[in-house]
């Protein structure tokens, strides 16, 4: 599609220039353009207000012409340029692609740059002997200040030079409609526009990746998505819906708007989300009411897995709801997220080494569950619904090899509140960049210096007690000092029984008796290696510092 719009904007460029003596009317019929495997057939043109006569206007056509498409394009100027319709096709891995514009109008087009175009309508095919395997339909096209010139000279050399070159001004579309798989999958868009589309040569070997090995083909969708930058990028109510292979389930998803700023080597400067919504056949339904982004390279999202798939400085999230079948096949999961935010930096070979994340307001709907077992005893406790909220940081300093892992920390809804902190050295950077096989055993070779954690506020905790106390008829207040009692010494014969023992065991007794807040902080001044957390557990505690309170 690339090289059909720029070979089609090319040819009709063909009718611009510098003025001398201007002819009211020239046309031309039966016009022949052909581009390597690409033919263009133009049954009428015809030119308002342009000093080219009709053999002249011809002879630019003509096969054995001396002059290229940008010389010729500088040479012409005209007020008005009509064409009822043009055909292109173009053989590609075997199939045929053919295309037809209809009612095209150019305006002011002055050396090699057009004030305005206009076409009603361009049908798109691509497909065999034997099937139709896709159709596309843009309606009612429209186009400011196109750079004919430029485009000439990318599409007589399109792998020369890195500058990118000038499309238009602003170029937009009113109605896209396209079905692939012989129709079993259809994308539909109400309006596409963009603003400033710039266009960058290809490398020599990039189109020959296009049926190439996986990694060829995931070099030539970066090359391609760091050849084509612009100011902007909109599509208004899309939708894509059917499936993509007969094997897979059905699914359709929407959005109101699709939007991206300030586009440059694959990197949005912003990219927004408006409005989303994802069904399944099963039932299932993801809604999102908005989302953006700052810093994203649409590069590594589309080319990449794992955490070099986050490469982007900020990301936001508002109103995620989801309901689908359980995946045990009992009952329904059933969620909604309030808000949620994602800041990255520091990358490594395009892994983030730097992290902080807030989400506001997870919801969990028990009911939806039916009789699932933890959900069943989770209603029996008096919770019909589980809500958390949550925030978190974590950033690899690359001088010292220290991995830190602060201000972690989770807010379950009339449960507990828990806060986590963690400190490891000899963290191996290589680990941001080596496949996940590599990284796990450098991950491996770290040593944990500190671990620090706080529970308050155990609601949960009561509840339990109280269904015990129901169910068995005792006491609620025995039952407690029971249980802290029970869970103090099981801690201590676990432990070891040790001084440290001891005193992690206390403050867990306090910390039930009194409802209060309790702090654990384990020092390694040595630190903990792999080896270290395969001994027994009053080993470990023997080699650590320790401080252990419930205030």
């Amino acid at each position: 599609m690339r090289l059909y719009a720029i070979a089609f904007l090319i040819v009709l460029g063909l009718v611009g220039g510098a003025a001398i003596a201007l002819e009211k009317f020239t046309s031309a019929e039966n016009l022949l353009l052909r581009l390597g495997s690409f033919e263009l057939r133009i049954p009428r043109l015809a030119l308002e207000e342009t000093p080219l006569t009709q053999q002249e206007l011809a002879a630019l056509f003509a096969k054995e012409t001396p002059l290229s498409l940008a010389e010729r394009l500088a040479r012409f100027t005209a007020e008005r340029a009509r064409l009822p319709e043009a055909q292109g096709q173009s053989a590609v891995d075997g199939k045929m692609k053919e295309f037809i514009f209809k009612d095209i109008l150019l305006e002011h087009v002055l050396a090699g740059r057009v004030g305005a175009l206009r076409a009603s309508r361009l049908d798109e095919t691509l497909g065999d002997d034997k099937a139709q395997s896709v159709a596309a339909r843009y309606e009612n096209l429209t186009a400011s200040g196109l750079t004919l010139t430029g485009l000439a000279r990318l599409l007589e050399d399109p792998h020369g030079g890195d500058e990118s070159v000038s499309i238009a001004d602003a170029a937009a579309l009113e109605k896209l409609t396209v079905t692939a798989n012989d129709g079993a999958l259809s994308l539909a868009a109400a309006r596409l526009s963009t603003r400033r589309p710039r266009l960058a040569a290809f490398s020599d070997p990039a189109l020959r990746r296009a049926t190439g090995e996986a990694q060829d083909r995931i070099a030539l969708v970066k090359e391609v998505v760091a050849a084509v930058s612009f100011e902007t990028l909109e599509a208004q109510d899309l939708s894509l819906s059917g499936a993509p292979a007969p094997a897979d389930p059905a699914f359709s998803l929407g959005a109101r708007d699709l939007a991206f700023e300030g586009l440059e080597k694959g990197v949005a400067r912003k990219a927004r989300l408006a409005h989303f919504d994802l069904k399944s056949a099963d039932g299932g339904r993801i809604a999102l009411e908005g989302a953006t982004f700052e810093g994203l390279d649409i590069g590594a999202a589309l080319t990449h897995s794992g955490l070099r798939a986050l490469h982007f400085d900020k990301a936001r999230l508002e109103k995620l709801a989801g309901d689908a079948p359980a995946p045990d096949g009992r009952g329904r999961s059933k969620f909604a997220l309030e808000s949620a935010t994602l800041d990255l930096g520091h990358f490594r070979d395009g892994a983030p080494t730097k992290a902080a994340a807030r989400f506001q307001s997870l919801s969990v709907d028990l009911a939806a569950r039916g009789e699932e077992t933890n959900a069943e005893f989770l209603r029996s406790l008096g919770y019909s619904t589980l809500e958390f909220s949550g925030a978190g940081a974590a950033e690899w300093r690359e001088a010292s090899r220290q991995f830190d892992l602060s201000r972690l920390s989770l807010d379950a809804k009339g449960m507990f509140s828990l806060s986590l902190g963690a400190k490891l050295s000899g963290v191996d950077g290589a680990i941001f960049t080596a496949s996940p096989l590599m990284a796990a055993p450098l991950l491996l070779a770290s040593r944990l210096d500190r671990l620090e954690a706080t529970l308050a506020d155990p609601k949960l905790i009561d509840r339990l007690i109280e269904r015990s106390a129901r169910q068995s008829g005792v006491d609620p207040a025995r039952l407690r000092t029971d249980y802290a009692r029970d869970m103090g010494r099981a801690i201590s014969v676990a432990l070891g029984g040790s001084e440290k023992a001891k005193r992690i065991a206390a403050a867990v007794e306090r910390f039930i008796l009194r409802r209060s807040r309790l702090r654990l902080s384990l020092t390694a001044p040595q630190g903990l290696g792999v080896m270290d957390l395969l001994k027994s557990p009053p080993e470990i505690l023997q080699s650590l510092e320790v401080e252990a309170s419930a205030e």
